[in-house]
């Protein structure tokens, strides 16, 4: 009999031990189950805030950046008076006349300016020399330089970050014990700064024209000083009919002065033209006399 129980029992210790280690690892698994399900959900959070925050920036529009230039051909009767108002036009939008050149005789003169004025003002300006003789020619143009200016602006940063680590690298060289290693070394980083000093001074030199013409519009005023194309389409028309006119009677007083002028000249020639028919004439009669007489002998 107690061989027969031993066996028994020694089954009952096993099925209560695998009992208490499952209920041991039951708690376990629930426990790093839980934490990692709420981990992965913490994580999808976070991608999808990243994912929004990078479509955010990504679809941001960047800074735009135009130039704006204008081109203006007028006519005026009073080139003085137009070359004040437009002074006084580009002082109060506070812009400047960076280039003006004038010539010609008077009633004749003719001037071409370059005039720069805040690109937030150019409408304004520009409205307010429509009134300032009349504009024949007048067209505003608008380039977009965004991507050249990024571009520039991305050469600045990366020149200037990389000037910073060569002098580093140039001081850390210099301390370090002399040889020919070091020297070579000195040499070529000295010679990579000027370069990248070079180049920096290009991209900033680009940025700054670009900030410049960007910030201020150009305006290329070229006037001419012409009293008939000044006027207004109407007073032209009838202006040129007062001139057509005025051409007539031009032509006929240089005819009657020439004539006058010429009289000596034209009773001479009118004395001997009319001698030349008479001569002709009378030639003609006797030789029509003769003819007859022929005509009745025979």
């Amino acid at each position: 009999m107690p061989e027969k129980k031993f066996p028994c029992r020694l089954g009952i210790l096993v099925v209560v031990c695998i009992l208490l280690l499952s209920c041991m690892l039951f708690p376990a698994c629930a426990d790093t189950d839980t934490p990692a399900y709420e981990g992965n959900q913490s994580g999808i959070g976070d991608s999808s805030g990243d994912s929004s925050s990078g479509n955010g920036s990504g679809s941001a529009l960047l800074p735009q950046k135009y130039i704006r230039t204008a081109r203006l051909t007028a006519y005026c009767t009073d080139l003085s008076e137009l070359l004040r108002r437009v002074r006084t036009e580009t002082d109060a939008v506070g812009g400047w006349i960076s280039d003006e050149s004038t010539g010609g005789e008077e009633g004749a003169r003719f001037a071409s300016l370059t005039v720069r004025v805040p690109a937030e003002r150019l409408d304004a300006f520009l409205s307010a020399l429509d009134g300032t003789g009349t504009i024949s020619r007048k067209s505003v143009s608008a380039t977009d330089v965004s991507g050249s200016y990024m571009d520039a602006q991305s050469w600045v940063t990366a020149l200037e970050a990389e000037y910073t680590e060569l002098l580093n690298l140039y001081e850390k060289a210099g301390q370090a014990n002399v040889d020919a290693t070091s020297v070579s070394t000195l040499l070529s980083i000295r010679q990579r700064i000027t370069e990248v000093l070079t180049e920096l001074t290009y991209y900033q030199d680009l940025l700054d024209s670009y900030d410049d013409q960007i910030a201020y519009s150009t305006v290329y005023l070229s006037v001419r000083e012409d009293a008939a194309e000044a006027l207004p389409p109407l007073q032209r028309a009838g202006q040129g009919f007062l001139n057509c006119l005025s051409g007539v009677g031009d032509f006929f007083t240089a005819v009657f002065v020439f004539l006058v002028s010429a009289s000596p000249v034209l009773v001479l020639l009118a004395a001997v033209a009319v001698a030349v028919i008479l001569i002709l004439r009378r030639r003609k009669a006797r030789t029509r006399k003769d003819s007859g007489a022929g005509e009745e002998h025979v």
